[in-house]
């Protein structure tokens, strides 16, 4: 099972992005750190990591970048991942085993509710209807889904499951294989208040594509 992970960083959580890549690295995942403001000291990441920069990117640009490296290359999970969570020791490797036989299931989110035992929950949208959890969740790549470049800052999460979902495929939540996202997060939205401008046009977006919006 080949598992890659692409975290999209924009240089503010370093307290965090350190030690997940350190995890994700002990669970043998291949991890790719996308710089997508231009200010991550990349001499800070371990030499097993890829670093890619794209200054100006939004976050769901620069997760594309790797949920495409991820499909050339034929890995059967990716992890897109934020740069500001606590991910479980082992996460990546036990959400890919506990699926290994649902194909039918394209979007694995992890747990943020922290649940004790194993167990998947469907989930029919993002974090706002108690589905995935847009800042760690593991794809398909096989699936071909990625975000729709047109989300700005919000919404692109719930656009992906809703796709998923149209074409065919099951998102579910495997409760059990812990994160923990910082209350309130937003590291975008504290360092660069101006990404809050793109809020509106996301909400609209949304609606129009799916006729619901939050």
């Amino acid at each position: 099972m080949v598992i890659s992970a692409v975290i999209a960083s924009v240089g503010r959580s370093n307290e965090t992005l350190i030690p997940l890549t350190e995890t994700l690295i002990e669970d043998g995942v291949e991890v790719l750190v996308v710089d997508n403001r231009g200010e991550l000291d990349a001499s800070i990441l371990d030499d097993r990591v890829r670093y890619h920069r794209c200054e100006g990117f939004n976050v769901f640009q620069a997760w594309n970048v790797g949920i495409r490296a991820a499909r050339l290359e034929g890995d059967d999970w990716v992890a897109v991942l934020n740069d500001d969570i606590v991910l479980e020791y082992s996460a990546c490797s036990r959400v890919a085993e506990t699926l290994k036989a649902r194909t039918d299931v394209w979007i694995a989110g992890f747990d943020y509710e922290r649940h004790k035992r194993l167990g998947l929950r469907e989930a029919v949208g993002s974090f706002r209807e108690h589905g995935i959890g847009g800042f760690a969740f593991m794809l398909r790549p096989e699936s071909r889904l990625e975000f729709d470049p047109l989300f700005n800052w919000w919404g692109g999460d719930d656009d992906l499951v809703y796709t998923c979902r149209f074409m065919g495929g099951k998102a579910m939540v495997v409760e059990g294989v812990h994160v923990q996202h910082p209350p309130g997060g937003g590291t975008s939205s504290q360092h660069y208040p101006e990404v809050m401008a793109e809020l509106g046009s996301d909400r609209l977006l949304l609606q129009a594509k799916w006729g619901k919006s939050w």
